[in-house]
């Protein structure tokens, strides 16, 4: 029998009427793993199979039970007790253990103990309860030892990047053809190339080895499980592959950008502008980035819909301007303008954000100059200048102003049309006109009328809405002191009185 009997009767001896005194059978049991081939720093299953009587016919044993030992092997034994039933003479059965090897334990062959508890039936037909203890012999293997020192991520969420592994090796000799390939459970990392050629891994030298990744929208933004194996050829030429060793990386937030510090001049119908700064959330940065104005609503227009920003660090900030246009039909009130940012991410990969919202206002209309008579009389049957202030109401200079002027009867103008070089912004100038009314015409106010063509400061040449000005007549018999008939006839009077003065010096 193997091992040391420790409870109960080693033998029953049986007495005959002869006197010969005859040995009752006895279960004889052994034990080996198939298997037992254990790598340091694992949790491992260790399969034994356990014989009875593999020497001889012998007893059946009842209630076998198996308790694994560490013995002298730099194991712990995580399974308690394994129940085998019955087993009978020249049977087996199988336990399977589960152990943890220690992480820096040496090579070589050691021996656990298997404690087996059972009972079993003697020649006198009582029943025998006793325990066995066998060794299993245990191999640590002298195979390379991988581990995973640290992981590093660059992998953003609904974006692309990198995972760098730190690999430790520990044992194992000079390795060839090494090859590490990595994967995810998770359903929303994925490796672009999987597996990576590190090729020759001498001594033991630590290896980083690099994975391009992705991930989808939907990734959480919480550790992510990554599996690592290695594969490669011992000294020995063997083609072997490490355990698998698991590691975890955080995706980043998906990247961000916001928009900042936004002012409009947007009004009905005119040209405006809408500035800001686009600010770069991160985590990352981006080139080739370009803010484009996606919807600006009915009535609003821009002549470029994208500003380019070029590259942007996290956490920079670029000022913007839009040259924006609301026509006549558009309404005043708050407007909601859609922006984008099309850029490049650190991978090279184009790339769109999320959509940008910008609340503005488009203001109400206002006339581009307001203009007003400062002498703005003629009388009937007469003549006289009249003179326009003209005030630049914009927000805006203005070069290159041309006026014409309008009148209808009873007025009639000389030269129609002035030109005016510039007005800055809210500066005003003088304009005049010779005007002329004709005689009979009724006493009171007459429309001057007036366009003007200008040029903004994109160049732009514009034309005016037409405006009006109030000229006023007065009576023609204020443009002197005495009425005409009235001249007339003291003219006449005078020239009689003369004559008769005449006659009578003669």
């Amino acid at each position: 029998m193997n091992g040391r009997r420790l409870l109960a009767v080693g033998l029953v001896v049986l007495v005959v009427g002869s006197g010969a005194v005859l040995a009752a059978p006895e279960p004889d049991f052994s034990a080996f793993a198939p298997d037992n081939t254990l790598t340091p720093g694992t949790d491992s299953t260790l399969t034994v199979q356990v014989l009875n009587g593999v020497d001889g016919p012998e007893a059946n044993a009842e209630n076998v039970r198996a308790t694994l030992r560490a013995g002298d092997a730099p194991i712990t034994v995580e399974s308690g007790t394994i129940p085998l039933g019955a087993l009978a003479a020249a049977r087996s059965s199988t336990a399977a253990f589960d152990v943890v090897v220690d992480e820096n334990a040496p090579a070589g062959t050691y021996d656990a103990r298997l404690r087996l508890e059972y009972s079993y039936t003697a020649v006198t037909g009582s029943e025998i309860n006793t325990v066995d203890t066998v060794d299993v012999e245990v191999r640590i293997s002298d195979d390379a030892r991988f581990d995973i020192v640290n992981a590093n991520s660059t992998v953003a969420v609904d974006g692309s990047g990198e995972v760098a592994v730190d690999l430790e090796k520990r044992l194992g000799g000079d390795l060839r053809d090494v090859r590490v390939t990595a994967s995810s459970p998770a359903t929303g990392v994925q490796f672009d190339s999987p597996t990576r050629f590190v090729g020759a891994w001498n001594g033991d030298d630590a290896e980083t080895v690099t994975f391009d990744a992705t991930a989808t929208a939907a990734t959480p933004t919480r550790p992510v499980p990554v599996t690592v194996d290695v594969q490669y050829r011992d000294s020995n030429g063997i083609e072997r592959q490490s355990r698998v060793l698991t590691t975890s990386i955080i995706p980043q937030e998906e990247h961000q950008f916001s928009v900042a510090n936004t002012e409009s001049t947007l009004r009905v119908d005119a040209e405006g502008q809408i500035t800001g700064e686009l600010v770069n959330d991160g985590p990352k940065t981006v080139t080739e980035a370009a803010l484009v104005l996606q919807s600006s609503g009915t009535g609003v227009t821009t002549q470029s819909s994208g500003y380019a920003i070029g590259t942007l660090e996290s956490g920079a900030t670029q000022s913007f301007d839009f040259a924006l246009e609301a026509s006549e039909a558009a309404e005043a009130g708050p407007r909601q303008l859609e922006f984008v940012v099309n850029y490049r991410d650190d991978d090279g990969t184009r790339r769109a954000s999320d959509v940008l919202i910008v609340q503005t206002d488009v203001a109400q209309q206002r006339d581009v100059f307001t203009v007003g008579a400062t002498n703005g009389t003629v009388p009937v049957a007469g003549s006289s200048t009249v003179e326009v202030q003209v005030t630049n109401n914009g927000d805006d200079p203005l070069t290159n102003i041309n006026t014409k002027a309008f009148v209808n009867s009873p007025l009639s103008i000389g030269a129609d049309e002035v030109y005016v070089p510039s007005l800055a912004a809210g500066e005003s100038t003088t304009i005049r006109y010779d005007l002329s009314a004709a005689s009979g015409a009724v006493v009171r106010p007459q429309p001057l009328e007036l366009d003007f063509q200008y040029q903004e400061p994109d160049g732009d040449t514009r034309l005016s809405d037409t405006y009006q000005v109030a000229v006023d007549l007065r009576p023609a018999e204020e443009e002197s002191g005495l009425p005409l008939p009235l001249i007339l006839g003291i003219v006449a009077v005078i020239a009689i009185i003369g004559g008769v003065v005449y006659r009578r010096v003669q």
